[in-house]
């Protein structure tokens, strides 16, 4: 949990945003993640965390709801590697839909 914490903040602030309490990452992972309704992934590179996301499910439907990744690692495609492997896995799961969530401006 703390290696997504860190990789959201950092992703957040590239952005320009403002990052979120730990909290909301914690509460979701005790509460929901449990339920099947989230789930988080990391990428390593060796024992390095690159990137990671957040995904959530309801009614059939999982939501990418935070990409994150680490600038440095972006020649390696980070993203591109969870994204197919995510989709691979819900598509063995029965998933027939993705939402690959909102896009900033």
């Amino acid at each position: 949990m703390r290696a997504f914490i860190a990789l959201a903040n950092e992703t957040v602030r590239r952005r320009g945003g403002e990052p979120k309490p730990a909290s909301i990452y914690e509460r979701i992972a005790a509460d929901l993640a449990p339920a099947g309704l989230a789930r988080f992934h990391i990428v390593t590179q060796g024992d390095e965390p690159v990137a990671g996301s957040l995904h959530l499910f309801h009614e059939g439907v999982a939501t990418s709801w935070l990409p994150v990744s680490r600038a440095s690692a972006w020649h390696l495609r980070p993203n591109n590697f969870l994204v197919a492997h995510v989709l691979e896995s819900l598509c063995g799961a029965g998933y027939l839909e993705y939402d690959f969530g909102a896009s900033p401006p």
